[in-house]
């Protein structure tokens, strides 16, 4: 159990999501020792959630199950970087070894494309006896990532071949393998999803800035893809980690001789036995008053304290829906969220970067919109000669359905063209323009945007 609350801690801590490492110490102490018999099971409730009903023929779980068991990993000759790099800027011979790797993976592939056309992906979670917070995640998330590294090489040697239908084909299987992870799972997927579509989403970029794709590819392409990207699925479903934290809250609680809820001695014996320079290490910013805040735990009861997670994360299921700008603009949600939590110090340890993750999905959903709104100029500029003077032009010419807006302005992207070259930026999170100046999403020393197009080349990156 200890493992799989570290194995979660570090894998959050890589996507800024971290279950503080004084809960990993009192959980493994508390929970193995509480009994479950009269406990709600919500990992039961979050299965039949995922699974809503539908029939397990549309599944593609038992698809991405053999295809993991069939893939074939990489020679150790071939590294990551070589994988991940453009085919035609390999040595011949380390080219000569992605095509054989990616070869011999046909028959993986092949299973995830059929999975991909499903209509849904769930893999139960399992009880082991434990609590939900020490679950791992459902599905084997290295294999995946090899996956999509496998998918992508793949595209990009097609596309080097001209293969540009097969090559845009295997994107679409990305994308599709990426939304499948979307839903009320364990937030590690969610994240390793958007991080799916994202490859994605490159890896297109990266094929219509090497080669002139066909202008029928393009359109076909873009079709398909806006049919197949559903707007809702970038939001981050939290509804596996509201039922972590009751679980975990359930467990805690005991009833005492007078049928009255109360914290458990052991736990009470396992938090006062938790080093201060520990949690001074783990959050930096600690005080005494937040030192002695463990005390007020102690007084609440159990239905208070689910009250409060239920309506802190009703609050929070609002939040997830606004953009980077709306919540930069909106000063109360960390008051109303103070306001809600209380005195309940773990409760806020625990929740502190969910607005960080939220902000990740929303520039997946605007990368894969500035894609299509990329094909559609590039589609413009093959008929009428010229860039469009205007993004509502491409939607008054049936090029687009609609002006995407950026997450960190709420106006539409911005875009910059002329005779012969055009610009597609969002303003990034320092929320203005500095002109298209090139930027990790505005968070450099000196701000700048989050340019989509032109691509970065790696020279760029000097």
């Amino acid at each position: 159990m200890g493992k799989k609350l570290i194995h979660r801690a570090i894998f959050y801590g890589g996507f800024v999501f971290i279950i503080p490492v004084w809960f990993i110490y009192f959980s493994c102490i508390v929970i193995a020792a509480q009994p479950k018999d009269s406990h709600k099971d919500y990992l039961a409730i979050v299965n039949r959630l995922g699974i809503a009903g539908r029939p397990e023929i549309s599944n593609a779980k038992t698809n991405y199950e053999k295809s993991f068991q069939l893939m074939v990993e990489p020679p150790p000759s071939l590294s990551l970087s070589d994988i991940k790099t453009w085919p035609e800027d390999l040595p011949i011979q380390k080219r000569k070894e992605l095509t054989k790797w990616v070869d011999d993976n046909a028959d993986a592939l092949m299973e995830l494309e059929l999975g991909s056309k499903k209509s849904y992906c769930w893999f139960d979670y399992q009880d082991d006896g434990g609590f939900m917070l020490g679950v791992y995640p459902s599905l084997d998330l290295r294999k995946a990532r090899l996956m999509v590294y496998t998918i992508r090489a793949r595209a990009n040697l097609r596309a080097i071949e001209s293969e540009f239908e097969s090559a845009f084909y295997d994107i679409l299987t990305c994308y599709r393998f990426g939304q499948h992870l979307m839903g009320p799972k364990d937030i590690t997927e969610q994240l390793v999803a958007v991080a799916i579509r994202g490859v994605a989403t490159q890896t297109a970029l990266r094929i219509l800035d090497h080669k002139q794709v066909p202008i029928g590819v393009l359109t076909k392409f873009q079709k398909k893809l806006q049919s197949d990207l559903d707007p809702n699925s970038f939001t981050i479903d939290i509804t596996f980690e509201e039922f972590s934290i009751c679980d975990f809250i359930q467990r805690v609680y005991v009833e005492d001789a007078n049928g009255d809820t109360k914290v458990s001695d052991k736990f009470v014996e396992a938090a006062n036995d938790i080093p201060s320079d520990l949690i001074r290490e783990v959050i930096q910013d600690v005080n005494e008053k937040d030192m002695k805040a463990w005390a007020d735990i102690i007084n609440l009861g159990r239905t208070q304290t689910l009250d409060t997670i239920d309506a802190l994360f009703k609050y929070l299921k609002k939040v997830l829906t606004k953009a980077p700008m709306e919540l930069a603009e909106c000063k109360d949600v960390d008051r109303r969220i103070d306001e809600i939590i209380g005195k309940k110090y773990f409760l806020k340890q625990v929740i502190n970067p969910y607005q960080k993750v939220f902000e990740v999905a929303a520039r997946a959903k605007v990368e894969s919109e500035a894609l299509i709104t990329i094909i559609a100029i590039k589609r413009y500029k093959a008929v009428m000669g010229e860039y469009p003077p205007g993004l509502e032009t491409l939607v008054t010419s049936g090029y687009m359905k609609k002006i995407p807006l950026d997450p960190y302005s709420n106006k539409p992207l911005r875009y910059v063209g002329s005779s012969d070259q055009f610009k597609l930026y969002s303003f990034g999170k320092d929320f203005d323009d500095d002109g298209g100046a090139r930027s990790n999403w505005g968070q450099d020393e000196q701000g700048g945007d989050q340019v989509f197009w032109p691509v970065k080349h790696e020279e760029d990156k000097q």
